[in-house]
């Protein structure tokens, strides 16, 4: 069992500023015991960017360990491929060893490199047990390539080389039109993950040092996103540089500009105000989704759906009862363009 106690990684948050992980003990447990288990089907982890699926999954690969259980870690957005992969020696070795045997991006040839390495030595690996986790699968083998890869993952787990082991294969993503591609085949179980807790933020936001803002400030602006933290955080904690920095780094003037032109004002207004209201233009709804600027929740009754507990609904947060702004930053990134455009 996950306790309080257990031993917590650190986590670099800025230049000088170093964190331990925080929180997330419900989703620890769930996903210790998937991995205690095995599972059938490829797990898909989706959440908002900057929830925290990294830092939540390199400490699950921690707790692993300390339980004898052979792990595959691969995070596919990082460069070095020496710090993209957490593995025994054994199976570092194949995956590096095939991934510079194959041409092309370094995440790429890692996401394949995991599953097809698995698959050739899996009757050498000592433990029952093998968890195989891919960070940010679909940025990294492409849309167009969502549904192969799970079925790739799909036919490991159906018929394995040995047939001894519990294997889980866990892949995160954080776009939405990536986990509608994924549901439409029915080869993975979806499961969402949301931003931290009003209590496991403040966890985080206890370790920063002062002077910093009254924390209702800090929540109210973050949602819980510790990425949105660390962007505020960095830029001297001032809200306008943290909604200027969001609108410059996603283009939305211009995008938000181009959907005023085809929508027209109004749905937007109100879906600032009540998200669920997007949906009554499903266009609308999947430009938004296409930029990354809300999220569909999964019914909050259906607990499997869930790693950890859902969000509840709540307006000034911008989370709906169906669908909710990636974090409140996004909801006021939006609504400041609005106000400019005449």
């Amino acid at each position: 069992m996950v306790s309080a106690e257990f031993k917590r990684i650190k986590l670099i948050f800025a230049p000088r500023t170093v964190v331990t992980f925080s929180n997330r003990i419900e989703e620890l447990k769930k996903l210790l015991n998937l991995a205690r288990r095995g599972h059938a089907f490829p797990v898909v982890v989706f959440g908002p960017e900057g929830c925290g699926k990294t830092a939540l999954l390199k400490q699950l690969v921690l707790l692993l360990k300390e339980e004898g259980i052979e792990v595959v870690y691969v995070d596919t957005l990082e460069e070095n491929i020496d710090r993209a992969i957490l593995a025994s020696p054994e199976l570092k070795e194949a995956l590096v060893s095939l991934s510079e045997a194959v041409m092309g991006p370094l995440g790429k040839t890692l996401a394949y490199a995991a599953i097809a390495v698995v698959s050739k030595i899996l009757s050498k690996v000592k433990s029952e047990n093998l968890v195989i986790i891919v960070d940010e699968v679909f940025q990294a083998v492409g849309l167009d390539n969502a549904a192969i890869y799970i079925k790739k993952a799909l036919n490991l787990l159906e018929y394995p080389p040995d047939l001894r082991k519990r294997i889980l294969i866990i892949l995160t993503t954080s776009e939405g039109i990536s986990r509608k591609e994924v549901a439409r085949h029915g080869w993975a179980d979806i499961k969402e993950i949301w931003n931290l807790s009003f209590t496991g933020l403040k966890e985080l936001y206890d370790q920063l040092p002062e002077p910093k803002p009254d924390y209702s400030q800090v929540w109210r602006i973050t949602g819980g996103n510790p990425r949105i933290l660390k962007q505020y955080y960095i830029r001297d904690w001032s809200v306008e540089n943290l909604i200027k920095w969001l609108i410059v780094e996603r283009g939305l003037e211009t995008e938000i500009a181009k959907i005023v032109k085809e929508h027209g004002k109004t749905l937007l207004i109100e879906g600032l105000e009540d998200p669920d209201l997007l949906l009554n233009d499903y266009q609308l709804y999947l430009k938004l989704e296409k930029l990354n600027l809300i999220v569909d929740l999964h019914d909050r009754s259906y607990s499997e759906g869930w790693i950890g507990a859902p969000p509840p609904k709540n307006p000034e947060l911008g989370v709906g009862n169906k669908i909710a702004w990636q974090t409140p930053l996004h909801k006021e990134a939006v609504q400041k363009i609005i106000q400019q455009i005449a």
